[in-house]
């Protein structure tokens, strides 16, 4: 499944699986993933954020605060939820879209910002996080 994601993708799935455990949640949700692309200072997001002048830091202070303490999450896997499949599909197809191959972090917050049940997606779109904006920026270099 994850052949076609960029590393950096791959690297905010796996920070999203923690938050689910640190959670005690039992799908990884879309606000999972959008805490993991905020709270790794990912380069493409933090840029295609500041292009829209919204501030990482005040998006993580809006985002619900998973438990600090340390989890051991072992080998048992934890799926993804169904809006997070969702935003997936979403975020692969905004990749065909722009016509890249790879499917970038810059992609999996389209996907967010498509998917119409992501929390994160309200709280993109309160920010003032747009589609349209997002999907401009990246189509210039960042």
């Amino acid at each position: 499944m994850f052949e076609r994601f960029a590393d950096s993708a791959k690297q905010a799935f796996f920070v999203a699986r923690l938050n689910a455990f640190r959670d005690e949640s039992k799908f990884i949700e879309g606000h999972h993933l959008l805490h993991s692309l905020l709270v790794g200072q990912d380069p493409i997001v933090l840029a295609l954020l500041n292009r829209t002048q919204v501030s990482a830091d005040r998006l993580l202070s809006a985002l619900p605060s998973s438990p600090s303490r340390a989890v051991d999450t072992g080998d048992r896997e934890i799926p993804f939820s169904e809006e997070l499949k969702r935003a997936l599909a979403f975020a692969a197809a905004e990749a065909d879209g722009l016509k890249h191959a790879k499917i970038g972090t810059g992609h999996l917050l389209l996907g967010l910002l498509r998917e119409e049940e992501s929390a994160g997606r309200g709280l993109l779109t309160h920010a003032g996080v747009h589609s349209e904006a997002v999907r401009t920026a990246l189509r210039e270099p960042v």
